[in-house]
C-alpha cells in the first residue's frame, strides 16, 4: 500500500508540473542574441537615427587610411533625419538612458566594393584605430547591416543583476541623392547622403506550453528602453496635401507598438520575420492560441512570462474569415478616448488601442467586443515554385473601409480581399503654376473598399520580397492610345503634362495590372 500510496503522489506530482489551460501558466525567459538576418527583419529596434554624412566629425582625432571616400555619422546626436520616405526608418527614434554621442565611419574594403566596412569608436576616445572592424553582413542589398557589437552604456543604465547583454548591430541606408539638413544647434547646413542606425540585436526567449500549443517566442525590444511594454501609439492622417492635392479626403490610421514578438509558428528552429512569413507580431495585451483568447504578461524582472485565459467575465464575439490571405492578421481595438491634439493633419489623440494578431489558419477566433480597425492585411498567392505574391494594405486605406465591430456573443464575417477591381483617380490642380497638368491615381481596391500598395513577390530560393512591375495606365483619345505610364509598386501617382493636342478633349484612362487577376475599371476625363 505504501508503494501505491507513494506512486499516486509522484503522478499527482508529474499532472501538478504539466500546463493547465484554463489556470496561469509561467514560462522561463532567457537572453538570446539574434543573427543578424533575425535582426534585420524583425520589426524596428532602432536606439538612434542619424544623418550619414561626407563631413568629417569634429571629434575624430585619428583613423586609419581609406582606399575612397569616407562617410560619417554622430550616433545618438541630435543630427536626426526629419525626411520620411527613401527607406527611412519610421518614426526616428533616439535612445533615452543619456547615451553620449558616438562616432562613426563607413569606408569600402576594396575600391568599388562599395561601404562595407564600418568602425565605431566604442571606447570614446575619438580615436578610430584602436577600435573594432565591422563588416556589413550582406544581408539585403538596400542597406548595410554590420556586427555584432556591445555597446558600451553609462553605468547604472542596466541593473547589475538584468539578464541583458547590450548586443547591437549597425545599419546604414542611403539616398538616392545628397539632401541637406540644418543642424538645430548651430544653424549651419550640412549635405547628408542617407542616414546610420543601431539596432538591438537580441532578445528574451522562451517556450509558450499550453496545449495543444508547444511554441518558442521572442520578446523583442522595440526602441531600446531595455524594458517592455503593450502600450501602442499611433498617427491618424486625415487629409495628404502630397499625394491628393485637396481633392481627396483621406483618413487612415498608422499604429507603432511600443515592442514586438517573435513567434515561431511552422516549429523549424528559427524566427522568419521578412514578409510574408510574418513570425513578428506587435507584443500586446492579448494572445490567440488556436481559437481561444489569452492575456500575456512579461514580469517586471524579465525572468518569465506569464499566460492566462481571459476572464470569463470580459464580453468577447468572434472574427470569422470566409477564404484565408495574409498568415498573420492584424487588428487593433479601441480601448479608450484621448482628445484629439489638431484637427486636420496628423494628429496623435482620439483613441487608446491595443493591437491583437490572428492566425490566418484558424478561421473563427474569439475577441473582446468593441471597435476594431483592421491594421494589418495583405493578399497571398503562391504559384507551383512556391513563389508568394504579396499585396499588403496600403498606408493610404480609408479608415471607413477598415472600421469594423465585434458584437458581444456574436460574430462579424470578415469579407476584406478579392474581388479586386482596379480603378483610376484624376484631378486638375488648383495651383495654376502647374498648367494642363493632370493628377492620375491608380488603386487596387477590394471587396471593402480598401486599398492595396507595395506589390512584391518573395522568392523561396533566395529568401527575398521581388517588387512586382505593378499597374499601368493607357490613355485613349477616340479610340487611339495618346500616352501611358507605368507606376511604381509603391507609388500610384502620376502628374500627366496634357500635350497641346489634346487640351480640351475628353479622353478615357484605361488600367492594367498583368501579374494581378484585377477587374479593371476605365475611366472617362475632360481634359483642362
Amino acid at each position: 500500500m505504501k508503494k501505491i500510496g507513494c506512486l499516486w503522489g509522484l503522478l499527482a506530482l508529474f499532472w501538478a508540473a504539466l500546463p493547465v489551460s484554463g489556470a496561469t501558466n509561467t514560462f522561463p525567459l532567457h537572453f538570446k542574441k539574434l543573427d543578424a538576418r533575425t535582426a534585420f527583419y524583425s520589426p524596428e529596434g532602432y536606439c538612434t537615427v542619424v544623418i550619414l554624412s561626407e563631413t568629417k566629425p569634429a571629434e575624430v582625432k585619428k583613423e586609419p587610411p581609406a582606399v575612397s571616400k569616407k562617410l560619417y555619422a554622430r550616433l545618438f546626436s541630435a543630427e536626426r533625419p526629419l525626411v520620411l520616405g527613401d527607406n527611412f526608418p519610421t518614426p526616428p527614434t533616439m535612445a533615452t538612458w543619456g547615451q553620449p554621442v558616438m562616432i562613426m565611419r563607413l569606408t569600402e574594403k576594396s575600391l568599388g566594393e562599395g561601404y562595407d566596412t564600418a568602425i565605431l569608436d566604442l571606447n570614446g576616445n575619438g580615436d578610430l584605430t584602436d577600435d573594432p572592424v565591422l563588416r556589413d553582413n550582406q544581408i539585403a542589398r538596400y542597406r548595410k547591416f554590420f556586427g555584432p557589437f556591445t555597446l558600451p552604456l553609462p553605468e547604472g543604465t542596466l541593473p547589475k543583476d538584468s539578464i541583458i547583454e547590450p548586443l547591437m548591430y549597425l545599419e546604414a541606408g542611403f539616398l538616392s541623392a545628397p539632401r541637406s539638413y540644418m543642424n538645430p544647434t548651430t544653424g549651419k547646413f550640412i549635405d547628408f547622403v542617407g542616414f546610420a542606425a543601431i539596432r538591438s540585436g537580441w532578445a528574451l526567449e522562451g517556450t509558450l506550453d499550453v496545449p495543444p500549443v508547444l511554441q518558442r517566442v521572442a520578446f523583442k525590444d522595440a526602441y531600446c528602453d531595455f524594458a517592455f511594454s503593450q502600450d501602442v501609439s499611433h498617427r491618424e492622417v486625415l487629409n495628404d496635401d502630397l499625394y491628393f492635392d485637396n481633392a481627396k479626403k483621406v483618413s487612415s490610421i498608422e499604429f507603432f507598438p511600443s515592442d514586438f514578438v517573435l513567434r515561431d509558428y511552422n516549429n523549424n528552429g528559427s524566427f522568419d520575420c521578412e514578409l510574408p512569413l510574418n513570425e513578428c507580431e506587435a507584443y500586446g495585451k492579448y494572445i490567440h492560441l488556436k481559437e481561444k483568447l489569452y492575456t500575456w504578461q512579461i514580469a517586471p524582472d524579465l525572468n518569465s512570462f506569464s499566460v492566462t485565459p481571459v476572464e470569463e467575465t470580459l464580453p468577447t464575439g468572434f472574427y470569422e474569415s470566409a477564404h484565408s490571405a495574409d498568415k498573420r492578421t492584424q487588428v487593433a481595438l479601441k480601448t479608450g478616448y484621448e482628445t484629439p491634439t489638431a484637427t486636420t493633419g496628423t494628429i496623435n489623440g482620439d483613441g487608446k488601442w491595443q493591437l491583437i494578431t490572428l492566425d490566418g489558419n484558424t478561421p473563427k477566433v474569439q475577441l473582446p467586443a468593441g471597435d476594431y480597425i483592421l491594421s494589418q492585411f495583405a493578399l497571398r498567392s503562391q504559384d507551383a515554385d512556391r513563389q508568394i505574391a504579396h499585396f499588403p494594405l496600403s498606408s493610404f486605406t480609408t479608415r471607413e473601409s477598415v472600421s469594423f465591430t465585434i458584437p458581444k456573443e456574436g460574430s462579424f464575417q470578415a469579407a476584406w480581399g478579392e474581388p479586386i477591381k482596379l480603378t483610376l483617380d484624376a484631378y486638375h490642380p488648383n495651383d495654376s503654376t502647374l498648367g494642363s497638368t493632370v493628377q492620375i491615381y491608380i488603386n487596387v481596391v477590394g471587396n471593402k473598399g480598401e486599398t492595396y500598395s507595395d506589390f512584391s513577390v518573395y522568392q523561396p530560393k533566395t529568401r527575398s520580397m521581388e517588387p512586382l512591375k505593378g499597374p499601368r495606365v493607357e490613355i485613349l483619345c477616340e479610340g487611339k492610345p495618346v500616352g501611358s505610364h507605368q507606376f511604381t509598386q509603391d507609388f500610384l501617382g502620376w502628374w500627366w503634362q496634357v500635350p497641346a493636342e489634346l487640351k480640351g478633349k475628353k479622353v478615357t484612362l484605361v488600367p492594367f495590372f498583368e501579374e494581378c487577376p484585377v477587374s479593371p475599371v476605365p475611366l472617362e476625363v475632360q481634359l483642362p
